[in-house]
């Protein structure tokens, strides 16, 4: 496939063109290529800055290359502004780098400051301008938390981290939109019940996992506008089925984990 760049048609883009030429690039199949969107986006900087959608592609392309501490310095200079369909995006990727910053520094053994970082992704700063959900349990940082005291040697701490990974809604669906309980957090629970010796707990949500994907696998999918944002910039149409049916997989994948973990 040609390679696809606003150079080759003569002209430097604007916001706009790179919002869309960015979503080509990665939708297109064979035209997903990390490099060459953070090349569009970095390249034309400028313009990848008047808008918080397409700054936010650009730092997650940064972390998709293992950048995270110059994504996360990036995030903490910008004033960004709730936009229509955008609801958690910044938080997610806020998540997404402290977490991984965490692991880094756990790995070099710097316990204490992997738990500051941790810690860090239950709130949020006020240069987000979104604070947090009510319903949002971090159910995924408690669990990482938990595994952290636990490679620490201080198992009470490890077993109150697990344990607050189990709360909220944990049933298996689609989370389509931002305020959905993501299906990760279910996911993290379910490893939290195995940490606590809850196996039985655990096989259970795999078998949701199974089943959930057994039921929608192949469905078509429809979306109510009315009233809801979604989670992702549509300048083109999306392809919703097979959305759907890579999320299936997901929840397949988790299922053969979590019984991989049971059986251990």
């Amino acid at each position: 496939m040609r390679t696809i760049e606003a150079k080759n048609y003569g002209i430097m883009p604007g916001c706009e063109v790179s919002v869309k030429l960015n979503a080509l690039l990665k939708d297109l199949k064979g035209g997903k290529d990390r490099e060459q969107r953070l090349s569009l986006l970095r390249d034309n900087i400028a313009a990848t800055e008047e808008r918080d959608d397409l700054y936010v592609e650009y730092l997650n392309l940064l972390a998709d290359g293992g950048e995270y501490a110059k994504a996360m310095s990036l995030v903490g200079k910008r004033r960004f502004h709730p936009w229509e369909g955008g609801e958690g995006k910044v938080t997610r990727l806020y998540k997404r780098l402290k977490c991984a910053l965490a692991v880094e520094c756990a790995e070099k053994g710097d316990f204490a400051q992997a738990e500051k970082l941790y810690k860090d992704c239950l709130s949020f700063p006020d240069n987000f301008g979104e604070g947090k959900l009510i319903l949002d349990f971090d159910n995924d940082v408690w669990y990482m938390l938990g595994e952290l005291y636990a490679s620490a040697g201080d198992n009470e701490k490890a077993k109150r981290a697990y344990t607050l990974a189990l709360r909220g809604d944990l049933k298996v669906a689609d989370n389509m939109y931002y305020n959905d309980t993501p299906a990760e957090y279910v996911y993290f629970a379910a490893k939290a019940k195995i940490k606590l010796g809850d196996k039985t707990g655990a096989s259970e949500t795999a078998r949701a996992f199974a089943e959930y994907a057994r039921q929608n696998k192949g469905r078509h999918v429809k979306i109510d506008y009315f009233a809801v944002s979604l989670p992702d910039l549509l300048v083109w149409e999306q392809d919703l089925d097979e959305r759907n049916d890579e999320f299936c997989d997901r929840m397949q994948g988790y299922m053969e984990e979590i019984y991989k973990e049971v059986k251990q």
